[in-house]
């Protein structure tokens, strides 16, 4: 039922899928409000909340026909994955809060925990060179299995979205040719309707 609320603190949306079939997520992590995304009491809540999300991606987008015809596995979907995309535009140190770094140990350990046989690619865009060069002091809060599945392209390098993303699954601002922005997505135009089942009155977006 916070969904709405950890949108407007965290940008986050389902947008296409990559060449080889893995639903992409886009997190603005540069737009992060983490002091309000992580009020006190919250912790719990966003835990759900992540966890509503990767349900909806493998149990839903996961088994979807578009999806399924660029998967080479066999059986379908022995392992489930997904890209993860962060935008790392005016992200700084102060986004990351002891909150931060707890929240982020915790998914790693939901992950391992609940959903051993899925996977992640990350792809960090506009990644700022002291994250770059930090983030061999990070990898402990990536799941092993994902390790070896960390991307960073700088803004100058956006074009190799590309050789992963065929480019009508790219958002316009990112140099693509979809035609929908982030959030008027059929992925995410869905799981807004998810959303909104679970909740008797959903919040508006503007409180």
């Amino acid at each position: 039922p916070h969904y709405y609320k950890i949108l407007k603190n965290y940008p986050c949306f389902i947008h296409g899928y990559t060449k080889i079939g893995n639903p992409i997520t886009w997190e603005l992590a540069g737009k992060m409000n983490a002091q309000e995304l992580f009020a006190e009491g919250r912790d719990l809540i966003m835990h759900r909340a992540y966890s509503f999300y990767l349900e909806f991606i493998f149990n839903d987008l996961c088994s979807r026909p578009e999806i399924l015809s660029r998967r080479k596995d066999t059986p379908p979907f022995s392992g489930k994955m997904f890209a993860c995309i962060l935008d790392l535009k005016g992200f700084n140190p102060f986004h990351l809060t002891m909150k931060v770094v707890k929240y982020c140990v915790r998914v790693s350990k939901i992950n391992e925990s609940h959903y051993p046989m899925s996977g992640q690619q990350g792809i960090f865009i506009n990644a700022p060179n002291w994250l770059v060069n930090s983030f061999a002091l990070l990898t402990h809060l990536v799941p092993e299995n994902n390790k070896d599945s960390i991307i960073f392209l700088s803004s100058s390098n956006l074009g190799g979205l590309k050789e992963l993303i065929d480019e009508d699954q790219i958002p316009k601002r990112y140099g693509g040719t979809s035609p929908y922005d982030f959030d008027q997505h059929p992925y995410m135009q869905e799981f807004y309707r998810v959303v909104d089942r679970a909740n008797a009155t959903p919040p508006s977006l503007s409180k």
